[in-house]
């Protein structure tokens, strides 16, 4: 991949890794969504999560990639970075699913929900094919 990775989970027929700087990549078969996505359903080659963001701004610099980007002012000068509402800090694959979590403590899954191990209702979530945020009590 050429980025300094920090983690890496494989499930049954895919795999995930994280970045230092808060990236999820996937592959591997995605008959579920367990990548993240509906379509493809095999990736060949390590692709970026698209995560959802709670917090994004319309006030970001147009200068930042992406909009869920911030800028901080260090000693240094000014850095780039992603929002801890979307930087993932923990990844886990399960047989047909994945589970996320990202710096600010969102956990977010995709994939098969048939046995509810995505931690949603499973009458209204059967497959998650896309990364959705589950609401877990605080405290």
């Amino acid at each position: 991949v050429g980025l300094p990775l920090m983690q890496l989970s494989a499930g049954g027929h895919h795999a995930a890794v994280v970045t230092a700087h808060g990236t999820a990549l996937v592959w591997g078969k995605n008959e579920t969504g367990c990548c993240g996505r509906e379509y493809p359903k095999e990736l060949a080659v390590p692709v970026p999560v698209k995560i959802p963001s709670e917090n994004q701004s319309a006030s970001s610099p147009a200068n930042l990639p992406f909009t869920d980007w911030a800028i901080w002012n260090n000693k240094d000068g000014l850095v780039a970075k992603m929002s801890d509402d979307v930087a993932i800090q923990d990844v886990a694959c399960g047989a047909e699913h994945t589970i996320l979590v990202t710096r600010s403590g969102r956990l977010l899954v995709c994939g098969s929900n048939q046995r509810g191990q995505l931690g949603a209702d499973v009458s209204k979530v059967p497959t998650a094919t896309t990364v959705v945020p589950v609401h877990h009590p605080s405290g």
